[in-house]
């Protein structure tokens, strides 16, 4: 089973941006702190902007708190990409997952997996809503015939699952009448 999204640290393009990170003089240290719950500490990030403002990367050096390995430090690349009404805005380039195969995929977001920061696919990761979806409920849920055989059918996983369907079709039809009568 894939790791989740939710259960990774994840870095932000937008929070560096929102925080000035791109108004900041190339070379100008910065660090990045992830607390859990409890207020503890469990990564901090060292880094700095380097480059030109054609070509800038991150050079990013950081220790897992929880961990006896040495410092990790590597150079995570920034795309610019252009924006609609004018400018640009920074993402970052997904460093890949480490022994010289680099990936290169822009993405707002990295997500630390096995001590590295990658993209959602470098990572294997996937989102639990994803995971928590059944696509043979929507299959059953757009064709009754099917629906009724498999309500029909001698095995009680199959009838089950055509139980499920039936309540999530319900819930669809259901839906909007609720909606009309609130505002009505």
């Amino acid at each position: 089973m894939k790791q989740l999204v939710e259960q990774c640290l994840v870095w932000n393009i937008s929070d560096l941006t929102r925080a000035g990170m791109f108004r900041a003089p190339f070379g100008t240290a910065c660090s990045c702190v992830w607390k859990d719950a409890t207020d503890r500490e469990i990564l901090t990030v060292n880094f700095s902007l380097g480059g030109s403002p054609v070509a800038p990367y991150l050079q990013v050096n950081y220790r897992q708190s929880n961990s006896e390995s040495s410092a990790v430090s590597y150079t995570i690349e920034l795309a610019l990409a252009a924006c609609h009404f004018g400018g640009a805005k920074h993402l970052l380039r997904c460093p890949g997952k480490g022994g010289g195969a680099t990936c290169g995929r822009r993405a707002v977001k990295l997500y630390l997996v096995q001590a590295r920061w990658v993209c959602r696919a470098c990572g294997g990761l996937t989102y639990l809503a994803r995971q928590k979806h059944d696509s043979r409920v929507d299959a059953l849920a757009r064709s009754p015939v099917d629906l009724l055989a498999t309500l029909r059918s001698p095995d009680p996983r199959k009838q089950l699952l055509a139980v499920r369907a039936f309540a999530f079709s319900q819930r669809r039809v259901l839906k909007p009448r609720e909606k009309h009568a609130v505002e009505g």
